[in-house]
């Protein structure tokens, strides 16, 4: 059930895109300014005016940030590793790519498969997957600190008990039983 006044909330929520903002940015973060006409301005530490009606604001953190990559099987191992990147250039990263934090963990999870090898120690596909990484998504403005491989084991196959039901056992003498 809508109230009577529903049409006052939102005329005051139009009115109030009327009166510029005044914004905050701190130094671990970079504001981005769409304005009209596909222009586009960054935005550094400071006080920062906008108005809403003609432009929108994005906020956008330059920290350093982890993400534990989920384990997956490669070969016959299984791999879970963990990354740490930052957004070196706001604006580049925003335009270039629709989700960043999704793009950086496929791509680190192709470059993990393309880096791997049963031989290859740990640290070794960690600074192989890194650079893999590093290589493809820099022009998008996102640096590649590191890559952690946090746990590394082989698989055991395990029979189900359906899996033994239809399994032919042989008796010592060779014939089935």
């Amino acid at each position: 059930m809508t109230s009577g006044l529903t049409w006052l909330n939102d005329l005051m929520t139009w009115l109030a895109r009327l009166v510029p903002r005044l914004v905050l940015v701190t130094s671990r973060h970079r504001a981005i300014v769409f304005c009209p006409g596909d222009v586009t301005t960054e935005h550094g530490p400071g006080l920062l005016v906008y108005w809403p009606i003609i432009h929108v604001l994005q906020i956008v953190s330059i920290q350093l940030r982890t993400n534990k990559i989920a384990p997956q099987l490669h070969g016959s191992e299984v791999l879970a590793s963990v990354i740490v990147w930052r957004i070196v250039d706001a604006r580049q990263a925003l335009l270039s790519l629709n989700d960043v934090v999704a793009t950086v963990e496929s791509w680190t999870l192709a470059a993990l498969a393309d880096a791997y090898g049963a031989t290859e120690t740990s640290a070794g596909i960690g600074v192989d997957t890194a650079r893999r990484v590093r290589d493809r998504i820099l022009e998008h403005g996102i640096e590649i600190v590191a890559v952690h491989i946090t746990q590394r084991g082989w698989t055991i196959p395990i029979k189900t008990m359906t899996d033994w039901s239809n399994h032919e056992s042989r008796q010592l003498d060779g014939t089935l039983r």
